[in-house]
């Protein structure tokens, strides 16, 4: 046997355990391990103790020779079993029907309670289960059922984008629809703000440019439109004639859609498009969703907000005014743009009156503030019941301002109230059928 001088404790320890020398004392019958050990071992990690080779070997030996092995319970398949089907069952229901998120912290819970439970087991009676099954489980059902989602969603994703073809400015907005909880087409109700447009004189126009076609006066019509809408994050709905109705906050939201609306009709004032587009917009609940029977059903808007809109689009061209917008609108839209007050109608149905606005861009706001000043003068009258006076302040203003076929229509209301004066008076009028009788 050969020693090193280089370690003289090792040297000393060997030559003690020499054939012919005397027994150390404590040797007798054992297996001794000698090793070398470094100062500061290189690949420990700081605050850890690294254990001498030899110690390893005399455990290992130790545990050989007082038969220390590592066992397996008998109840061990039986376990697996268990942990194994425990795993798949949770791994199937929790990516089937959670979201991502969820279904991952779910399925975790069984790979972590077979790693736990197996160092727990062993560490405490020396007996080991092995989790791979689990842990080996629970991965593949995650990776199968996520297969599965990806190629649901992107089946999702391909119908809403053909069920929203033309009608969303981003084709990519399906992407956003696919990603909302639940089925965005299925019908609930939201708050919306629907724009009703209507081609002002259409029929006498289509005839006068003859022989074009009226599909070419249509498409110029309302393609700016269009374009306003979907560049203002608008959802196109029905086409119908000459109309088109268009509405925002479904079935993506729109945080500030009241606003979006409105900004919609001054821009498409700004474009000096002909024909002329009247509009009707009013912010209110309305039922959105996929409505209708299977082979027309489409998605759409059903409720009180879209009767409210069309109302509003022919009131519009009654006052002759370009856009009429209602007072849920004009409220929702703060200080955000500059109103002329139009009416105050009590509808039939409707338990408060309906208010009505026009939307006034800042530069026109401007120009017709001594108008508006008398207007606001002549209605405080007429809300006052002192019908003789608004009515001469009307007469005025319709004299001045002869485009505009509101004037001219207080003064004849005012008349009327004169001879026929009502018991109670709000200040709100109640025209009489047809709907088109205002004065």
């Amino acid at each position: 046997m050969e020693t090193s001088s280089q370690h003289p404790a090792a040297s000393a320890a060997v030559q003690r355990a020499r054939p012919g020398r005397a027994e150390a004392p404590g040797l007798k019958g054992r297996l001794g391990f000698i090793s070398l050990t470094a100062p500061e071992p290189p690949l420990v990690p700081p605050g850890t103790r690294a254990r001498p080779a030899g110690e390893i070997h005399a455990a290992l030996i130790d545990n050989l020779a007082a038969r220390h092995f590592v066992t397996s319970p008998a109840e061990t398949p039986a376990i697996q079993f268990l942990l194994i089907l425990g795993a798949g069952l949770t791994g199937g229901l929790a990516f089937a029907f959670a979201r991502p998120a969820r279904a991952l912290a779910g399925v975790l819970i069984w790979p972590a309670a077979a790693v736990g439970g197996s160092i727990h087991l062993f560490q405490t009676s020396g007996l080991f289960i092995s989790p791979l099954y689990a842990v080996l489980v629970t991965a593949l059902a995650g990776l199968a059922l996520a297969a599965r989602r990806l190629i649901e969603a992107q089946k999702r994703r391909a119908l809403l984008r053909q069920a929203f073809a033309g009608r969303l400015a981003d084709p990519e907005a399906a992407a956003g629809l696919a990603r909302l909880e639940g089925d965005p087409e299925a019908a609930r109700e939201r708050e919306v703000t629907v724009l009703a447009a209507d081609l002002r004189d259409f029929r006498a126009l289509s005839r006068k440019s003859a022989p074009a076609p009226p599909a070419e006066l249509l498409e110029r019509g309302l393609a700016p439109l269009i374009e306003l809408v979907l560049a203002g994050r608008g959802t196109l709905d029905q086409f119908r004639g000459d109309a088109l109705l268009a509405f925002w906050n479904a079935p993506l939201p729109v945080a500030d859609h009241p606003r979006a609306a409105v900004t919609v009709a001054l821009a498409l004032r700004r474009t000096g498009t002909l024909p002329k587009t009247g509009l009707g917009i009013h912010t209110g609940p309305a039922w959105a969703g996929r409505l209708g029977p299977p082979p027309l059903a489409r998605y759409t808007l059903l409720g009180e907000a879209v009767d409210l809109g069309l109302k509003l689009e022919r009131l519009a061209r009654l006052y002759g005014v370009e856009t009429a917008v209602s007072g849920a609108t004009r409220q929702a839209c703060g200080e955000a743009f500059a109103f002329q007050t139009l009416d105050l109608l009590r509808l039939p149905g409707r338990d408060q009156p309906l208010a009505v606005f026009a939307p006034l861009g800042p530069e026109e706001a401007r120009a017709r503030a001594g108008e508006l000043e008398r207007q606001e003068e002549a209605l405080a009258s007429y809300r006052e019941g002192e019908f003789q006076k608004a009515r001469l302040l009307f007469r005025a203003l319709a004299a001045h301002h002869p485009e505009l076929g509101l004037y001219e229509i207080f003064a004849r209301r005012c008349a009327k109230l004169l001879r026929e004066t009502p018991d109670e008076w709000t200040g709100a009028w109640s025209p009489v059928p047809p709907p088109s009788a205002l004065e």
